[in-house]
């Protein structure tokens, strides 16, 4: 395993999780923000813990209070007066609502710190299997049922603190199916980078709404849906369109080397990306295209990469997208099972008995294996073309950063990426010196290295920058430290020290 990659529990979450008297039943699903982590449970509670992610440290800050959602009686309730199990969660941007999709169709919307239930939505009938927000406010929502229903979802103030709705049907299910995966292209993920934006081109800093209003002007919506035999691009605005259908055996080589991959009835998943807009020569010798989202898609034992130009899809002319084949990768297990990028720099695919391989998309490379004590949570409700029931980890697995978060059984663990500090001092503590020296300037130099870090920015300016200050110190304390090791004499310890 990369040494730069530490596994661990989550604290708090992870101790109410494990305890045999809480009565919140089995973990379901996860879902996770910046600022607090929520799990779902067979008994139809919510628990939400806040926990604050900080790029710069190893070890995530969290309360060591946990709020139940939904263990009380309700009115929309399942049997026996208690709720429904919870079947998929997601969070509101600002961390302060968080919906809740359940076994019995029914959808709610919660207001964490006061515990109260603004919004019940039952228009979907059978268990809910996706729910993501659309745009930046998050006040548009996409979800889907098991039979295939897709509904979307427009939320406004309304009085004593609560919320309406406005619900439309996207897709009816009876001609695609069940939808297998659902991913969304929103401001954060496109073409321009909000955060960049607010720094104009004198150094001053403009508004983050203009900001985000210039960046949405660059891209429509688009989601990504998973049926059964495709991937399909859909463009939302000015109305609904199939820009773009990935078929689950096309490939860069034969059909038949594909099918072998590719299991008949084997479930996939997708995850948008952003490129790196650092440095050109990195782009250039690894042929992944600046300034453009992209898009990975597991299906079987294959994981591919694709470049999207969603800036061209904002003109209502174009009828479909540009979209490249960049790269892919076979993976020696069963079937990949559920993908995600860890801090938009590594591609983490993983299968359902907890075994995870972490892809380079620069190097094109596989970088290391980590295999979870415990197998991933899954459920059984979608069903292929011969009838037999299929796993899926869809809902069990989520990421923030240089973290990424999968539950189990029992337990939700935490894979990080080391902070690139902690990652500096660990390599001199472990491997000596010139280790610890040369892992330091191949980070300063922007080379792929740095993918095996968290908390670089991606622009190598502001790396350099970000770095040089730290880099100093680093190198000076390593020169101290050896000059205190050389004793009147030791010829061959200056000769090292010279060279």
């Amino acid at each position: 395993m990369n040494e730069s990659v530490r596994l661990s529990e989550t604290g708090t979450l992870a101790s109410a999780l494990t305890s045999s008297s809480n009565g919140y039943g089995i973990p379901q699903c996860v879902a996770i923000h910046v600022n607090a982590m929520a799990v779902g449970t067979s008994e139809g509670v919510v628990l939400v813990a806040a926990s604050e992610y900080s790029p710069e440290m190893e070890v995530d800050h969290s309360l060591d209070t946990i709020v139940a959602l939904g263990n009380d009686d309700s009115k929309n309730s399942g049997t026996n007066g208690k709720q429904a199990p919870v079947t998929v969660l997601c969070f509101h941007k600002s961390g302060q609502r968080i919906m809740v999709g359940r076994n019995n169709g029914v959808l709610q919307l919660w207001d964490i710190q006061k515990q109260m239930m603004l919004k019940t939505i039952s228009e979907h009938q059978f268990p809910i299997a996706h729910i993501v927000y659309l745009d930046q406010r998050d006040d548009t929502a996409v979800t889907a049922d098991h039979s295939g229903l897709v509904l979307l979802h427009s939320f406004s103030p309304s009085i004593f603190n609560r919320v309406s709705v406005s619900t439309s049907c996207l897709l009816d299910g009876k001609k695609l199916g069940p939808i297998l995966a659902i991913s969304p292209l929103r401001v954060e993920d496109s073409a321009v980078d909000p955060m960049d934006l607010v720094r104009s081109n004198d150094g001053s800093r403009t508004s983050t709404a203009t900001a985000i209003a210039t960046a949405a002007a660059t891209w429509c919506e688009l989601l990504c849906l998973c049926t059964a035999k495709e991937a399909l691009l859909i463009r939302l605005t000015p109305q609904l369109s199939v820009v773009h259908k990935w078929h689950r055996d096309a490939t860069t080589s034969s059909e038949d080397r594909s099918a072998q991959l590719v299991r008949d009835g084997a479930l996939p998943s997708i995850a948008w990306r952003r490129s790196f807009q650092d440095a050109d020569a990195i782009n250039a010798a690894s042929g992944l295209a600046a300034h453009k989202p992209q898009i990975a898609i597991g299906w079987g034992r294959i994981c591919r990469l694709f470049d999207v130009d969603a800036a061209s899809l904002s003109s209502p002319s174009v009828k479909r997208a540009d979209v490249s084949f960049l790269c892919e990768w076979q993976l020696d297990i069963d079937e990949v099972a559920g993908i995600l990028w860890i801090e938009e720099q590594l591609l983490a695919a993983m299968n359902v008995r907890g075994i995870v391989y972490l892809l380079d998309p620069i190097t094109r490379s596989q970088l290391s294996i980590l295999e979870l004590p415990e197998g991933v949570v899954y459920h059984s409700s979608f069903t292929n073309s011969y009838g037999n029931l299929e796993c899926s980890i869809q809902n069990s697995y989520g990421v923030r950063g240089g973290a990424m978060y999968v539950l189990t059984t029992s337990m939700m663990y935490r894979l990080r990426l080391m902070p690139w500090k902690d990652a500096l001092e660990t390599a001199v503590e472990t491997y000596g010196w010139p280790r610890g020296v040369s892992l330091a300037l191949a980070l300063y130099a922007g080379e792929p290295i740095k993918s095996t870090v968290s908390g670089l920015p991606r622009d190598l300016g502001t790396l350099k920058s970000t770095m040089t200050s730290f880099l100093s110190d680093f190198i000076l304390k390593i020169v101290q430290q050896l000059l205190g090791s050389v004793h009147p004499g030791d010829e061959s310890r200056v000769t090292e020290l010279r060279a």
